[in-house]
């Protein structure tokens, strides 16, 4: 089963802590195999929202779960590569190889 998230505006400390708790309750109600976080709208990007997706990411493997990021916006996409979020978490169809 796969469960998508979508996130918009800026990811930073307060929305960090929002995508992380949506996050948990995707993986306790309903144990996806594969949560996406659709980051299309998501135009800022500061270091605790990395800290969050890391987290996510990390909680998620703890579940078995992959986390991947889709669509990322092109003024967040360096921050992903920058935060060593490689392939293994953003899905190559947003042109990470």
């Amino acid at each position: 089963m796969t469960r998508r998230l979508i996130i918009a505006g800026e990811l930073d400390a307060a929305g960090g802590t929002d995508l992380h708790h949506s996050v948990l309750d995707q993986l306790r109600r309903h144990q996806p195999r594969l949560i996406e976080i659709d980051a299309r709208g998501l135009i800022s990007l500061d270091a605790a929202g990395v800290a969050a997706l890391l987290l996510c990411r990390g909680d998620a493997r703890q579940m078995e779960c992959q986390l991947t990021v889709v669509n990322p916006h092109h003024r967040t996409r360096q921050a992903f590569l920058e935060a060593g979020l490689t392939h293994r978490s953003i899905n190559e169809r947003a042109g990470f190889y």
